[in-house]
């Protein structure tokens, strides 16, 4: 098998693994709460929300003025996305694209959202080069997922999928960290006790 093999397998293996989990429960439709807090106070520009799922993030921003792109594997959440958006009465645009090989023009976006992507740190190493340079001058990075201390496994310690504070900080090295918090876990979906991180972060000119 070659190396693109290898890689389209992996691929299929992935879109097939989120088609199932999107297709077998309806999924939560109201957008992330901190980013409603920390972007309701932006002049709506251009987003780009990677790992949109049903969209739930993606419409909401749409609803609130902004020329939306929205990127993910699954065809099932896209679809989905795609009919809450109608439902909502608002256009957006959606992308089926493997994120770790989504490559956005760089500088468009004025807010780039990614709302619990959470890859092995060997994985995503180039993909949050990429978000970073996606963001334009005096735009602002959303980012926010599961707290290191959650890690429940030593596999899941080993690798280093979930996000510390410092680590975060450390990720978008060309980025101007304005937030940082932590959001305890309240019980039930989506949170399960589970504590999560979040980036409020701006790409300045220097």
């Amino acid at each position: 098998m070659t190396d693109g093999d290898q890689s389209l397998s992996r691929i299929e293996d992935v879109a097939e693994y989120w088609d199932q989990r999107y297709g077998a429960r309806l999924w939560p439709s109201e957008p992330d709460t901190i980013l409603v807090s920390l972007a309701s106070e932006l002049m709506a520009g251009t987003a780009l929300d990677l790992g949109c799922g049903t969209g739930r993030n993606s419409v909401w921003l749409a609803s609130m003025g902004w020329s939306v792109q929205g990127v993910d594997i699954s065809q099932v959440g896209l679809s989905q996305a795609s009919r809450i958006s109608v439902d909502a009465g608002v256009t957006l645009s959606f992308l089926r694209a493997d994120i770790l090989e989504f490559e956005p023009e760089p500088g468009l976006y004025d807010l780039v959202v990614l709302a619990n992507l959470h890859f092995p740190q060997s994985s995503a190493h180039e993909l949050f080069a990429r978000v970073q340079t996606a963001v334009a001058i005096g735009g602002h990075l959303f980012v926010i997922g599961r707290h290191s201390d959650s890690a429940r496994t030593a596999e899941e310690c080993a690798l280093n999928r979930f996000y510390s504070e410092e680590r975060l900080e450390s990720l978008f090295p060309a980025m101007e960290v304005l937030e940082i918090g932590r959001v305890p876990g309240r019980g039930g979906y989506p949170s399960k006790d589970v504590d999560k991180v979040y980036l409020w972060a701006r790409r300045s000119d220097s």
